[in-house]
């Protein structure tokens, strides 16, 4: 559905810097776009600039955000209040063990909300980001292994 020169920009911008997925990234849009609409396309992008990229969680719409999460790999986690960060790691999928989870915290590779945690530490609602009726937080290990938290 792209012209010509459409595609030659992109190949040309993928030439000069292939780890920007320039084209990847179009192709995805133009796909969501066409089975979704434009809607859910611009919402889901938004979440992906949050939980990928530098974007600030509190500008993260839960729309978008579910709707990622349903779309795509990035899990849901539910979280209770006095639970501690070591299990919810481990249930997240972001480490196999506590032992692991410890060791990732302690190199500085845990984020949450893109704060790094203390590997003592139990969460509180106010670890969480109130939008809409959910409280929800963003847990990485690096910039590629993410899981949603929703306050249960």
């Amino acid at each position: 559905l792209l012209t010509k020169e459409g595609i030659d920009v992109l190949m040309h911008r993928h030439k000069l810097n292939p780890g920007e997925r320039a084209a990847q990234k179009k192709l995805a849009t133009e796909v969501t776009t066409l089975v979704h609409g434009s809607e859910v396309t611009q919402h889901i992008k938004d979440a992906s600039e949050v939980l990928f990229g530098d974007a600030d969680i509190t500008l993260l719409d839960t729309d978008g955000l579910f709707q990622l999460t349903y779309w795509s790999s990035v899990p849901l986690c539910e979280v209770r209040v006095g639970e501690s960060i070591l299990d919810v790691v481990v249930r997240a999928g972001l480490a196999s063990s506590k032992r692991e989870a410890r060791q990732f915290i302690a190199d500085g590779a845990i984020t949450l909300n893109k704060k790094k945690p203390d590997e003592s530490m139990n969460f509180s609602e106010s670890d969480f980001i109130h939008k809409e009726s959910f409280h929800i937080g963003v847990l990485k290990r690096g910039k590629r292994h993410v899981s949603v938290l929703v306050l249960k």
